[in-house]
């Protein structure tokens, strides 16, 4: 099976960088995803949006986090699993964790549309 062939039956958000050395043909693959998170508790009018966009600045992802009339904050968030995990954890392990009474997750079909990571209104 060629690269061409291997790419086009790979799942959606699953990147994959190939090369030949040697005349072997080599391939990585990386998992991508994509998720919405909702946040409820205290987390409006304590600076919860600024603080998390500041965890983000220290991950490679990219994604936006509004609040929301009935109260919770929404997030979007799209980048290498591994690094969209690392993310949700590092918000779950600051300061911001004594404002979240509760965190739910969806995976979403398609990244969110961001540069960086920003605060909407």
């Amino acid at each position: 099976m060629s690269f061409v062939e291997v790419f086009e039956e790979l799942p959606r958000y699953v990147t994959g960088i190939c090369w030949t050395h040697r005349n072997v043909e080599h391939i990585i693959f990386i998992r991508m995803m994509s998720i919405q998170v909702f946040y409820e508790g205290n987390v409006q009018g304590v600076g919860f949006r600024w603080s998390v966009r500041n965890i983000a600045k220290g991950f490679d992802l990219t994604g936006w986090i509004r609040n929301l009339i009935d109260g919770r904050v929404e997030m979007q968030v799209s980048g290498v699993e591994d690094e969209v995990r690392a993310f949700l954890k590092a918000i779950m392990e600051s300061e911001l964790r004594a404002h979240i009474r509760k965190q739910s997750e969806t995976q979403l079909d398609t990244p969110s549309e961001a540069r960086g990571f920003e605060i909407r209104s």
